[in-house]
């Protein structure tokens, strides 16, 4: 489950730099 909070992370943190 970690392993999924990290890849949901990892996809927020890329959305959030595309809407910057």
């Amino acid at each position: 489950m970690r392993e999924f909070e990290g890849a949901q992370s990892a996809l927020g943190n890329d959305r959030e730099r595309g809407r910057l």
